[in-house]
């Protein structure tokens, strides 16, 4: 009885659901570009083309290549449908049927080629390409094996022809995009042009932008952001009127087409549909059933790309992140295990502590980043380290030499350490100068001192040291000569840097033109500090080294006597160089990297990166290691090198230049297990949070709503990685 009675309140409940879910439009999607014909809408999702009735309902996919289709135009009768795809990172023009079936390559150019429209004879195709250079618009016969250039200037992106293809209407700049507010020189304009003379006539035009323009009759529509936001408008030729046709708040739309007599665009994750006969827009429910199979977990190489690398202290063992998981490497025998393996989480820059037993790094696997400390063997619970009330994103994360204490910085300027016993954050210092970037924070052998470079109000870098135990912090140079690298020799008995007379015409950031083309001319020298006044200098007066100070004898703790310290400054005899960046090998080592560049360096010139050793036993030799490496650190007992060159990484002694290949890393054995969707949700959140914390306005940054946040990747019905 008691199941007779329940059956049919279970079917009810199962009817009420479906009939409600049938009433209900469909959630919003990433739709790409898109066009419209006489009876049906094309429009891109997933990498693949799709069409649906102009009324709505299932759409049908049109294309199921492994390359990536997008940029569809229905040619004016409504029967062909030309598209781009791109296939090895190259986009080349095709066109089928608009109903679908077999599709024509018609250009075959290394450049890339973006369907546009067609000429009103449906002859030709209208393309935006990049042969020259610069974006022109082009067109080209189907069946034909020319393009012809159109006479458009200063460059030409966006077109479409008016209905007697006399002219058209473009884009004269490549526009800003999703640049909201931007009211700058590259603005959004359109401009209307003779196709045979090149003959131009400016829409009238304000401080806002306006782009993507599609010509139907009498009529040009397009997109601007006026309002602030992208809303479609259009201008009559015939009463030389500009009108605003939506009113969309908050977010504004996107991509648009024309054709038949009305324009389609996407707003908010739905297409849109203007009938410009009778002014009115309406939203078109569609369905769609995608491939999935992007979305199915699956294991991966993890070897490329590589994000971070870090050697143990002694070198047995290297450090990897990748894609936002941590690795432990034995270089011998190329085994590796994912500690973290979390696929909706992000773990940045892990470092093994100094003895071995634990591994830190960052994770936001709360939302927000997070300190976190886990034993080395993967296996035992994770110390999270909540770092302070509105986390940001962090970064140079160093173990102090007894394991006990980790230094880092963050993107608000700050300076701090956690003790990870106690789980508490000091704040060491913070900087005034907002492009600080890197600290250069290192410990000092016994783990009391921490020395790090930062810009002073006046922007010069200097060098300074914080007492852990005094709790204290003393500024080293004297602040009027740029300063920075500093780290302490493995002997405890000396602190380098590298000072430059010249390094502030080109290193105060923000891409200032006159500091690009200053940037080769940057020297530096390297000092050595002596810490202690009862200790004798490593150089003698005649740049020789001096026997006396037993530079490979380290000390078990480390005294700095600060007064006179300044006095104490040796300049080390070693040429001066772009030195970019220092780090101590055995006790009276320093291995430096410099930057190599051109003799006659110009413009757009770069530099090669060259590693050398320099001992204080000969303090003048710079003893190459290797040249033309992206990147090398040293183990912390100064035994091993780990560098990186070409795409590959090597682990050799620091002793001696290594021969060619030894020590090369197998990667073949990193494997990572990734979930797609869990990994998209992560880069989504990310995503907003670096909006929230890097936006330019100072009145704006931490401050960005998470009400913008409201649009995930899983109520869009993400479903291929290119949407993401």
């Amino acid at each position: 009885m008691k199941l007779v009675t329940k059956l049919p309140i279970a079917i009810l409940l199962m009817m009420t659901g479906w009939l409600m879910a049938m009433g209900q439009s469909p959630a919003p999607a990433l739709f790409g570009r898109l066009t419209v014909n006489q009876t049906h809408i094309v429009f891109s999702y997933a990498g693949d083309l799709w069409s649906v009735e102009r009324g709505g309902g299932d759409a049908k996919r049109l294309t199921a290549h492994p390359g990536e289709e997008s940029f569809p135009v229905f040619s004016p009768d409504g029967s062909q449908l030309a598209f781009s795809r791109q296939i090895g990172g190259n986009w080349d023009l095709y066109v089928m049927p608009a109903a679908g079936g077999e599709a024509r390559q018609i250009t075959f150019s290394p450049r890339n080629e973006y369907a546009n429209g067609w000429a009103p004879d449906g002859a030709s195709i209208l393309f935006m390409s990049n042969l020259t250079g610069v974006p022109r618009l082009y067109t080209m016969r189907v069946g034909g094996v020319l393009q012809s250039e159109l006479p458009l200037l200063p460059e030409a992106a966006n077109g479409s022809f008016s209905p007697d293809g006399r002219r058209i209407a473009y884009a004269p700049t490549s526009a800003i995009g999703d640049w909201r507010f931007y009211r700058g020189g590259s603005k959004g304009q359109v401009w209307l042009a003779n196709a045979i003379n090149g003959e131009i006539e400016k829409l009238p035009q304000g401080s806002y932008n306006d782009d993507l323009p599609v010509w139907v009759g009498n009529k040009i529509y397009f997109l601007s952001d006026q309002t602030g936001i992208y809303n479609l408008a259009s201008y009559d030729l015939s009463s030389r009127q500009r009108k605003l046709l939506t009113n969309f708040e908050n977010y504004g739309a996107r991509w648009i087409g024309a054709g038949a007599g009305t324009v389609v665009f996407v707003r908010d994750g739905r297409i849109h549909l203007h009938d410009t006969a009778t002014g009115q827009t309406r939203v078109v429910d569609v369905r769609m059933n995608p491939d999935t199979t992007e979305l199915k977990p699956r294991t991966v190489s993890a070897a490329r790309p590589l994000e971070w690398v870090l050697p143990s202290a002694t070198g047995d063992r290297v450090v990897f992140g990748v894609r936002g998981e941590v690795f432990i490497l034995d270089p011998a025998t190329g085994a590796a295990r994912n500690i973290t393996n979390t696929s909706g989480a992000a773990e940045r820059f892990a470092a093994l502590s100094p003895d071995g037993k634990s591994i830190a790094y960052f994770s936001d696997e709360s939302g927000e980043y997070q300190l976190h400390v886990r034993p080395a063997s993967g296996e035992g619970p994770v110390k999270k380290i909540s770092i302070e009330a509105k986390p940001t994103f962090y970064r140079e994360l160093t173990w102090s030499p007894d394991s006990k204490k980790i230094a880092f910085t963050d993107k608000r300027l700050t300076l701090r350490f956690a003790d990870v016993d106690s789980g508490s954050v000091s704040t060491i210092d913070t900087s005034s100068y907002s492009y600080q970037e890197e600290w250069y924070p290192a410990w000092s052998p016994d783990s009391r001192w921490l020395t790090y470079s930062k810009h002073l109000h006046n922007r010069v870098r200097t060098v300074f040291i914080y007492d852990v135990e005094g709790k204290r912090t003393r500024q080293l140079t004297d602040g009027r000569t740029h300063t920075e690298l500093p780290c302490f020799d493995a002997n405890g008995k000396y602190l380098y840097f590298a000072s430059s007379p010249n390094a502030g015409t080109s290193e105060f950031g923000w891409g200032v033109l006159n500091g690009i083309l200053a940037r080769p001319l940057v020297v530096r020298r390297l000092h050595a500090v002596v810490l202690q006044n009862d200790a004798p200098s490593p150089v003698l007066p005649n740049t020789q080294a001096n026997s006396e100070a037993k530079v490979s004898e380290a000390l078990s703790t480390v005294r700095i006597d600060f007064d006179d310290i300044g006095r104490r400054t040796v300049d080390l005899p070693t040429p001066a160089r772009d030195y970019s960046t220092l780090a101590p090998g055995k006790p009276g080592v320093l291995i430096a990297l410099i930057n190599e560049w051109p003799a006659a360096p110009g413009l757009g010139s770069n530099s090669s990166q060259v590693l050398y050793k320099i001992d204080l036993a000969q303090p003048a030799r710079l003893d190459k290691l290797v040249e033309a490496i992206g990147g090398f650190e040293v183990s912390r007992d100064g035994s091993r090198l780990l560098y990186g060159k070409a795409g590959n990484w090597y682990l050799v002694s620091a002793a001696s230049a290594p021969k060619p290949d030894e020590g090369k890393l197998d990667l073949t054995k990193m494997e990572v297990t990734i979930d797609p969707r869990a990994e998209w949700k992560q880069i989504y959140r990310e995503a907003w949070r670096i909006m929230r914390d890097w936006f330019y306005s100072r009145t704006i940054t931490g401050k960005i709503s998470p009400s913008l946040k409201r649009t995930s990747p899983s109520t869009c019905q993400a479903s291929h990685g290119a949407r993401i």
